[in-house]
């Protein structure tokens, strides 16, 4: 079990996803309406940061549903976490300014 000020990584890794996927899609969506965008490095960067950090967060989440049994809230943040990782994933590689096709 992984704990940061007493808090289970896994619900650390989840405030941080949706932080970084809210900044990503206020600044996305203001885009076309003003002059605010962020570099592509900076949401690169945003992506990949986010997708370790959820997938630490899953790691930590299951290491705690072993040794402590299932309980909800943490099964809930860990699979939020695993849905964070693959939605960064895809992000980051639709920002990529050579796109693979994905869907």
């Amino acid at each position: 079990m992984i704990y940061v000020k007493g808090k289970l990584f896994t619900y650390v890794a989840l405030y941080f996803a949706v932080l970084f996927l809210g900044v990503q899609l206020l600044f996305s969506a203001m885009k076309a309406q003003t002059a605010y965008e962020l570099p592509l490095l900076l949401l690169l960067l945003m992506n990949e940061l986010g997708m370790f950090m959820c997938l630490f967060g899953v790691w930590a989440g299951v290491e705690t549903l072993v040794k402590q049994g299932v309980r909800t809230v943490v099964l809930l943040a860990t699979v939020a976490c695993a849905a964070f990782a693959v939605l960064f994933l895809y992000l980051g590689i639709q920002y990529w300014p050579e796109g693979i096709e994905v869907f």
